[in-house]
């Protein structure tokens, strides 16, 4: 049970899944007994945790988060 003031951790699901949810919440580990482990989407995960809150940072200064090819690198 999560509490108020409680940490909750979160994770993004592939769906379908169990509980066709596309989130849960926990407070320390997901459960065992949920049996999620298979459809915990970790590229979302990843993108929605650390790459959006990146790209602001990384816009302000010019760069890319993904190596991009151009023509223009041919002439450099």
């Amino acid at each position: 049970m999560i509490r108020e003031n409680d940490k909750a951790k979160f994770v993004y699901l592939k769906e379908p899944n169990p509980i066709k949810e596309k989130i849960i919440a926990f407070p320390n580990v997901i459960p065992k007994e949920f049996d999620l482990e298979d459809y915990i989407d970790y590229d979302l995960q990843f993108e929605k945790s650390l790459l959006d809150p990146l790209k602001a940072i990384l816009d302000s200064i010019g760069w890319k988060n993904k190596k991009e090819s151009s023509l223009e690198g041919l002439f450099v």
